[in-house]
């Protein structure tokens, strides 16, 4: 029996064993040194979050409102702002001042010759401003525009004496809705027009970039 385990181990190949050192890298949080373990787990709150997709519509307004103590939130403030429209300025560039004594100064006198200089300042300013309007709207025509000022201006005073207030907004703006509405409420306004004693002209035009 001796002999037969000796002979089998003689016929075995010893070969010389290696010993591979592997390293191995596990992943972990701890710190290497857990001296201030205490302290670092303070660093760290636990906060707990709000419910984004919970029906606050079907909720009562008691819990609602506890709720929103709890998280310290404040009431959401009412929507009380209307929205405006602005298509006009809230002044007139450079109003028109007609001339003292409606024009009807002496030749001779020097108040005349003054008026005169000044009415050919106006009207050359008047010529440049319609000029730059043209170069925005090309089918812009002085006689046609002092027809339909006409019109507006017969159509906005009847809206006024009609007390038409949806109808006056139509042919005036803001600042002039104001200033036709000024003093008239719960009063009796009788306006009618007759005539035109000369043909509508355009006296005085004024544009901000001339």
């Amino acid at each position: 029996m001796v002999h037969l385990v000796l002979s089998k181990l003689s016929g075995l190949r010893l070969v010389p064993t290696a010993i591979l050192a592997v390293t191995s890298r596990t992943t972990t949080s701890k710190h290497y040194d857990p001296k201030f373990k205490k302290l670092r787990k303070e660093k760290y709150l636990k906060i707990e979050l709000p419910d984004y997709n919970e029906d606050t519509n079907s909720m009562p307004k008691e819990k609602l409102r506890q709720k929103m103590k709890e998280r310290g939130m404040m009431p959401p403030r009412p929507w009380i702002e209307r929205p405006f429209y602005i298509s006009a300025t809230g002044g007139v560039f450079e109003p028109y001042v007609p001339p003292e004594g409606d024009g009807k100064a002496s030749l001779a006198s020097a108040t005349r010759a003054k008026q005169a200089v000044q009415l050919l300042e106006k009207k050359s300013k008047s010529m440049m401003a319609i000029r730059k309007i043209k170069t925005f709207d090309e089918d812009f025509d002085s006689k046609a525009f002092c027809q339909q000022a006409q019109d507006i201006y017969i159509k906005a005073h009847e809206s006024l004496a009609n007390n038409d207030k949806r109808a006056l907004q139509l042919y005036v703006t803001e600042k002039a809705y104001q200033e036709f509405r000024h003093n008239s409420n719960l009063k009796t306004i009788k306006w009618k027009f007759l005539q035109s004693l000369e043909p509508p002209r355009v006296c005085h035009a004024r544009c901000t970039d001339c």
